[in-house]
């Protein structure tokens, strides 16, 4: 998973250019936000999978025999092609729409009984003959059309949905309506497969971008992946990102009125200016709730570390920010060391005016005494400088 995540992260990139143009400047309730967001994850988590897969399987030729290099270049570079600009335009498309229609479904329902609901094609030659039949049929918000047969109903799908008045329009049968719908999203395979069935969802009821049973869903250990990402990556949200591709992203239990959130935020800053991707992370106790805690810091198992939970991770490691307020440079200096260092090996502190000569002896000091430290920065303001490194620490 770890391996394949820039893949992923690219991917996923795509797709949130795409959330964010369909919400526009919308708003929406925070909980189908980050749904939509952790829906566009998982999409690009389970897309990066099924294309590796498909790489996995052109490595032999039919005899079973390893193909030679230009072939297999050749064969992948389709792949590439399939996955990485004719799929991924289709569905970056899907996702703009699909935004889009979760935004229209969060204000439809702050007027719920107000209005009643009107699907409406694009009007024009592009039509689907498909779609065409769902044109102006009028039903209540909580009929339960909405909730299968909300657009897009497929890929490239243009059709729409309004409030009109009640007094103004007819309503529609329900089960009429039902039946055209499923009359738009279905088409049999040679396989006796309905191909369109995916579309049967609605994205703001949902909360998803992208259709819940796509078939990404369905490859061998999808299941296994959906777990992996939404025990972690999902429960971000990105707070910015530099122009060196960095990122800043913060779980969403971390308590943003703690008292050294601003600073953490800061040395955060620093190290995703260098491109590095960057989590604020949460406190919890691991035995009260330990599945969280292995999904968030299960890295530190098998370390002295485990059941610890520092502030940040950069890249691969864990930090802890230490700030300690005294008119002894020294004493601070101590305080801060000495309860960061019990959470991570690698601590950033806030600058207490004592030379880098005096650290570098009090750490050294430290490390012949046993004690682990691989990396201590001190933080001044917004600028975070190193002052000591393990060059033995991986």
């Amino acid at each position: 998973m770890v391996s394949h995540k820039r893949l992923i992260d690219a991917t996923a990139n795509v797709f949130e250019k795409g959330l964010g143009l369909g919400v526009g400047d919308n708003e929406i309730p925070s909980a189908m936000l980050q749904g939509l967001k952790n829906d566009v994850y998982l999409f690009s988590a389970l897309k990066t999978h099924a294309q590796l897969e498909e790489v996995s399987r052109l490595l032999l030729d039919e005899n079973g025999k390893i193909k030679p290099f230009q072939q297999f270049a050749n064969d992948v570079s389709k792949i590439r092609e399939n996955y990485n600009q004719n799929y991924l335009e289709a569905e970056y498309n899907f996702a703009v729409n699909s935004a889009q229609m979760a935004a229209k479904w969060a204000a439809f329902e702050e007027n719920k009984g107000r209005y009643n609901l009107q699907y409406r094609t694009a009007g024009d030659e592009k039509v689907r003959e498909s779609h065409a039949v769902l044109a102006n049929i009028t039903l209540p918000l909580d009929d339960v059309f909405w909730k299968q047969y909300f657009p897009p109903n497929g890929w490239r799908c243009r059709c729409t949905v309004v409030e009109v008045s009640k007094s103004n329009y007819e309503e529609s049968n329900s089960a009429d309506a039902i039946n055209k719908g499923s009359y738009a999203t279905t088409q049999i395979a040679a396989d006796g497969k309905n191909r369109l069935e995916i579309f049967r969802f609605n994205p703001g009821m949902d909360k998803v971008v992208f259709p819940p049973t796509h078939p990404y869903h369905k490859l061998q250990n999808a299941q296994s992946i959906a777990s992996k990402v939404d025990s972690q990556e999902l429960r971000y949200a990105i707070l910015r990102k530099t122009t060196k591709g960095g990122k800043v992203l913060v779980h969403d239990l971390v308590n943003k009125t703690g008292g050294d959130y601003n600073d953490v935020l800061k040395s955060c800053d620093h190290f995703a200016n260098k491109g590095e991707t960057t989590l604020v992370l949460p406190k919890f106790h691991a035995t009260k709730n330990n599945s969280l805690y292995e999904k968030v810091y299960g890295d530190l198992r098998n370390t002295p570390y485990w059941g610890k939970c520092p502030d940040m991770k950069i890249g691969e490691y864990f930090y802890e920010h230490e700030g300690f307020k005294s008119k002894n440079p020294k004493n601070a200096l101590r305080n801060m060391l000495n309860r960061g260092l019990k959470q991570s090996s690698r601590v950033i502190i806030e600058d207490t005016g004592l030379t880098k000569k005096y650290l570098l002896t009090n750490i050294i000091s430290r490390v012949n005494q046993g004690q682990i430290i691989d990396e201590v920065w001190v933080k001044k303001g917004n600028k975070v400088t190193l002052v000591y490194k393990n060059t033995e620490a991986q």
